[in-house]
């Protein structure tokens, strides 16, 4: 579904904890009516926190006693953006863009404008790029030009600009408490895991009351293998806001890292049941179908992705997964001509000659899929190629973290194509990162024993089993790690046959 896209592309525009507008940083209200400010304030304050069911319906109070309430329209629709309803979103835009029209100041409607102008069915979108850069010179410290400004350099993968702008924001307000957030996720991206860390925790400083800043330090701890502390911070976090799902999601994830499918399944499952009718149900289901795939339970990935298909026909994966599954039936044809079909629409549409995020969303859907393919037809030596590309590609345009499957992927066809020290290069940073991923675990074990090097390979395969200590007795990977075990005694006996 495009509209995925632009609600999470404008989302982080939309929420916003002050409603500066003037050059002097003085408040000028919304609404000449003192309740409707009232609810507006405590939406945003709930929209923040990310407790999105009430700030709706502050929101929608704030409306009924101020029909005219162009910014608590916005921020309505960026709650129903963040909830996932698509339908509701699109009316609450609809109506943003109406009222936002309406607003006789013409620097309030300017800011108004520049909150809900990414998305393309808004009246201003053709103006976004001038109205950015108007209010970029007239309003320099209004907090959502600011934030625009973020948005812009991460988009433009410019860190440094971005790190600048948040720290503009807190000589404007040294409390707000998101921008210590997003410094966090900047400092994430940049590898910088201990300054990322602490980053999060001023946010749990200065918002000790919400789920977030919890949530968000567990993805820190959960990238950086700290499994156990992760684990923790989410349920600090559920405790704080029970019915934060974010968290939820995030801690079935780690039982699944741990390869604790059964439960981290079953979590993610009662999760998805409590979703249904949110774009939340499409990005559980994707991430069951990866679970599997990591998991090499082929079985259960072949119906997931018939099950994601048949559930989310109109979704911009879609097409992927349907080409995917063609060709492992072996219809490569039919394969090829589906996804030269969608990319063809995709290169040619507004989406991608305005935004870098979905150009590179479409690059490397293409890459992968090529990739994929040839894991399925080529030789070693052309999947190293295929592989290659798509490395080369995130690697100059996501962070680290994110890489880690395609690098994987990488290394598993440099083992095959017999470069087992070449694959070591790929897989020894990620786990120096994270010593507790299992599938670069097995396959520096592997690398090590093609090297004939059975003392390096033990400390792979200890850490390996450690990784596996709570993993369920059935899964695939831990019979992998007790055919490994077999091979490094082998080659450790041959060793002291030797010496």
């Amino acid at each position: 579904m495009k509209w995925i896209f632009w609600v999470l592309a404008i989302a982080l525009v939309l929420i916003g904890m002050d409603y500066m507008l003037g050059d002097n940083h003085k408040k000028q209200p919304f609404s000449e009516n003192s309740q409707a400010i009232t609810l507006y304030e405590d939406g945003l304050q709930d929209l923040f926190a990310f407790r999105l069911s009430a700030s709706v319906t502050k929101f929608e109070k704030a409306l009924e006693v101020d029909p005219s309430f162009a910014e608590a329209s916005i921020a309505l629709t960026g709650a129903y953006g963040l909830l996932g309803k698509q339908d509701e979103f699109t009316a609450a835009l609809a109506q943003a863009d109406s009222l936002t029209e309406l607003i006789s100041d013409p620097r309030r409607r300017m800011v108004a404008q520049l909150r809900i102008n990414k998305h393309p069915d808004t009246t201003s979108h053709s103006q976004r790029d001038s109205l950015f850069k108007r209010l970029s010179s007239e309003a320099p410290e209004n907090i959502f030009v600011l934030k625009a400004q973020v948005d812009k350099a991460q988009e433009g993968n410019d860190m440094d600009k971005a790190e600048k702008v948040l720290r503009q924001i807190l000589e404007v307000d040294p409390n707000y408490a998101d921008s210590y957030n997003m410094l966090g996720y900047l400092e994430l991206r940049r590898g910088n895991y201990d300054q990322a860390i602490e980053h999060m925790q001023k946010y749990a400083f200065l918002s000790p009351g919400s789920a977030n800043p919890y949530d968000s330090l567990g993805d820190i701890l959960r990238v950086t293998g700290r499994y156990d502390e992760a684990e923790q911070q989410y349920k600090h976090a559920l405790k704080i806001q029970p019915d934060f799902f974010h968290s939820v999601i995030k801690l079935g994830r780690i039982y699944l890292l741990r390869g604790q499918l059964k439960v981290g399944m079953g979590i993610i499952n009662k999760v998805r049941a409590e979703v249904t009718g949110t774009r939340f149900v499409m990005e559980i289901d994707q991430r069951i179908i990866n679970t599997y795939w990591d998991a090499g339970l082929d079985e259960e990935l072949r119906p997931a992705i018939e099950r994601y298909i048949h559930q989310h026909p109109k979704s911009y994966a879609c097409p992927y997964y349907r080409a995917v599954s063609l060709a492992h039936q072996g219809r490569l044809d039919q394969s090829h001509a589906l996804m030269d079909s969608m990319l063809a629409e995709r290169r040619t549409s507004e989406e991608y000659r305005d935004s870098p995020r979905m150009r590179l969303y479409t690059e490397k859907t293409s890459l992968t899929f090529e990739a994929l393919v040839s894991d399925l037809t080529d030789t070693p030596a052309g999947r190293v190629k295929a592989w290659q590309k798509v490395v080369a590609l995130v690697s100059e345009k996501t962070p680290f973290h994110d890489q880690w499957k395609e690098r994987h992927l990488l290394a598993a066809a440099l083992l095959d194509a017999g470069q087992p020290g070449t694959s070591l290069d790929i897989l020894e940073p990620m786990l120096l990162v994270n010593r507790n991923l299992i599938n670069p675990l097995i396959l520096a074990v592997e690398c090590n024993l093609a090297l004939e090097r059975p003392d390096i390979a033990r400390k792979f395969l200890d850490q390996l089993k450690w990784s596996l200590s709570r993993a369920d007795k059935d899964l695939p990977t831990k019979k992998r790690a007790s055919e490994l075990e077999t091979l490094v005694v082998a080659g450790e006996k041959v060793i002291a046959f030797d010496s």
